[in-house]
């Protein structure tokens, strides 16, 4: 990961002024942009601002009774009382703050991209995660400082437990997903709307943005963050995890719940010639499908046959008549 020291020290500025509560608008938008960019900039702005919170108690003191205590009937000839020890040390704070932003280094980050969704990836902790095509997950190489990641597109979690890094949080761009041992699901797809279905476990989910905005999950259980509101409800599909399974599961359902969910899986279009062949119910089982192969069982089925085209799969013929 290459960066200029012009960029380090950019952000460096940006922080030591949030930190003094000068920065513009536009520059609290800019900062804002960068910490949600990758989780290493969200690791050091919270470092530095945890570092900057000392407490007021280390440095408030009742300059009467220490110098009462110590030298009872000696006190300062020119009133110099324990406030300046305070203020003293606050200098020094700040200059500690500022070397330490000049050694900072930012961590090491590992990043994986998602080819072959069926395939598993095992993350450090030996977790393992499931990418769908095109996703991008990013997390500190070892998880040197915590279980946390951060992702684009979607993925499946299995999260071994873990007694030394008990929690487990994956990020989104509107979300953050916590966990302690459990198999989800993330999906940042639909730039409208992010998702997170449970298969197991229990997981906890809360909004980046408004942080009071949350929702506890269970087995058989997704929530949905739109508009910046989340809703929960029961996951209805046996097909939720199918692009990472392989497998499709139709237990005696209409063509309207199933054609939604072929189109997803193959990423095609399919339409009906009449209303009505949507009624059509259908019960079947599917290892590693073809379209081909999943449409032709489905029209034989039903009393349907399937022609294509300009790149959309049209369902035609009887249909439920013939259809148990």
């Amino acid at each position: 990961m290459n960066r200029t020291p012009d960029d380090i020290n950019r952000w460096y500025e940006l922080i030591a002024k949030d930190l003094a509560g000068e920065l513009s608008s536009a520059e609290k938008l800019e900062l804002n942009q960068w910490r949600q960019e990758k989780p290493e900039h969200e690791s050091m702005n919270a470092s530095l601002h945890d570092l900057w919170k000392v407490p007021e108690e280390a440095v408030t003191f009742d300059e009467d009774a220490a110098w009462m205590k110590v030298r009872p009937k000696e006190r300062p000839m020119f009133g110099i009382g324990m406030r300046w020890i305070g203020m003293a040390a606050g200098l020094l704070l700040l200059l500690g703050l500022g070397w330490w932003l000049k050694q900072w280094q930012l961590p090491e980050m590992q990043r994986m991209e998602g080819v072959a969704a069926h395939i598993p990836l095992w993350l450090p902790d030996s977790s393992q995660v499931w990418l769908d095509k095109g996703a991008v997950l990013e997390f500190e190489k070892n998880f040197a400082h915590g279980r946390h990641l951060r992702l684009s597109g979607k993925a499946y979690f299995e999260v071994k437990k873990n007694t030394t890094q008990p929690e487990f949080s994956v990020k989104t761009q509107d979300i953050q997903v916590q966990v302690l041992g459990t198999g989800f699901t993330v999906n940042t797809l639909d730039s409208a709307c992010t998702s997170v279905e449970v298969a197991h476990g229990k997981v906890r989910v809360q909004s980046e943005e408004k942080k009071e905005v949350s929702v506890i999950l269970e087995k058989g259980e997704k929530a949905e963050f739109r508009a910046g509101q989340l809703k929960k409800s029961k996951i209805e599909s046996a097909n939720f995890r199918a692009w990472q399974t392989q497998s499709l599961l139709f237990e005696d359902q209409d063509l309207a719940h199933i054609l939604p969910e072929l189109e997803s899986y193959f990423q095609v279009n399919i339409e009906v010639e009449r209303p009505e062949l949507l009624s059509c119910r259908f019960t079947a089982h599917f290892e590693k499908p073809a379209l081909a192969e999943t449409l032709q069982i489905l029209c034989i089925s039903t009393g349907l046959q399937f022609t294509e085209s300009n790149g959309t799969f049209i369902l035609s013929g009887k249909g439920c008549s013939s259809n148990p």
